[in-house]
C-alpha cells in the first residue's frame, strides 16, 4: 500500500468509528458515549461475551485462502 492508499483508507477507518460504535452498542445493549461508564461497561460486557480461540496455522492459512485481496 502507498503512503496515499494508507492515508485513504485510515481516513475511512476513522470515518467508520460512528457506525461501529452504534452496531456494537446495539449488539450489547450498551450506551456508548465515550463516557468513563461507557468504556468500564463495554469492557465489563467484553469480558463476560467475548472468547479467544487458538487457531493453528493450517486454521489461519484456510481463512487467509478465503478472503479477497
Amino acid at each position: 500500500m502507498s503512503k496515499n492508499e494508507a492515508k485513504e483508507h485510515f481516513n475511512w477507518f476513522k470515518q467508520q468509528i460512528p457506525s461501529r460504535l452504534e452496531q456494537l452498542g446495539a449488539f450489547s445493549q450498551i450506551h456508548l458515549d465515550y463516557s468513563d461508564r461507557s468504556l468500564i461497561d463495554i469492557w465489563e460486557w467484553y469480558l463476560r461475551n467475548v472468547q479467544i480461540q487458538n487457531k493453528s496455522t493450517s486454521e489461519l492459512e484456510e481463512e487467509y485462502s478465503e478472503t479477497e485481496e
